[in-house]
């Protein structure tokens, strides 16, 4: 085998820049920069996805509050 260095030797390690920002665009500096490769197969990072409804929060607040001093819940899905 037979190493030889590549063109992107360098002795300093080099910061790759990973966004192009207004302000390069503006001064010209994007031109002199080298930039990260872009991986369009990568996984993005999951939205959340909604809220609970302000008055459930407060129903499952007092439904815990009334657990706590000793009532227990009716076996049945028809509310009063």
């Amino acid at each position: 085998f037979y190493v030889t260095r590549g063109s992107d030797f360098s002795t300093s390690p080099t910061k790759l820049e990973a966004d192009l920002t207004a302000d390069m665009l503006a001064s010209g500096s994007w031109k002199e920069k080298k930039f990260k490769a872009y991986n369009f197969d990568a996984q993005g990072i999951m939205p959340t996805s909604g809220h609970l409804h302000p008055l459930m929060k407060v129903r499952a607040q007092f439904r815990q509050i009334f657990l706590e001093m000793g009532f227990t819940e009716m076996p049945t899905n028809n509310f009063v």
